[in-house]
């Protein structure tokens, strides 16, 4: 669709509002624009008084007085934690058993050339797996173990995976 040549707005344009917009402000000729006249209040004494020095505030608190002796004596009162098994908190296995070197099964892994590794709980301890991978291209061995201990499991996925690659 094309704007016809001859487009002209709907609306009326407008005007400025005044003849000519700076002398409307200029005050009448007529009243002279003098020196200002001082109030009949004015008392030049009064104006030349000193002023009292002005109050400087610091937005500090002032420090608080020590204790006394009496009071800071009434407030020690021996503390003592109950320990995990008094709170009926029992004791973790994992704890109990060895921890594991996670850096070191890391390097291991890395060192067989491992693409995956899996860790699962299941109902009679942890299997882990981990994937190595074969002489053809696109192809993996998976190796696992299962074990009561999640210790154990890593230690038999290890041997197993290490028993692998040696044998390839």
């Amino acid at each position: 669709m094309m704007i016809p040549q001859g487009f002209s707005p709907s609306f009326p344009m407008q005007a400025y509002p005044g003849p000519r917009p700076g002398p409307q402000f200029l005050p009448d000729p007529g009243q002279g624009i003098g020196p200002a006249q001082p109030s009949r209040n004015w008392n030049p004494q009064v104006a030349q008084q000193q002023l009292p020095p002005r109050r400087i505030a610091r937005a500090q608190v002032e420090d608080e007085p020590p204790p006394s002796p009496a009071r800071a004596a009434s407030r020690s009162v021996a503390l003592t934690i109950p320990s995990p098994e008094e709170l009926g908190v029992p004791q973790t296995k994992t704890s109990e058993a060895g921890a594991i070197d996670w850096t070191a099964v890391h390097n291991q892994l890395n060192q067989l050339g491992a693409t995956c590794f899996h860790l699962e709980r299941s109902e009679g301890g942890f299997r882990i797996s981990c994937l190595l991978p074969t002489a053809q291209a696109g192809r993996t061995r998976r190796i696992e173990a299962e074990a009561a201990s999640e210790a154990a499991a890593v230690q038999a996925t290890l041997a197993k995976a290490e028993e692998w690659a040696a044998g390839r």
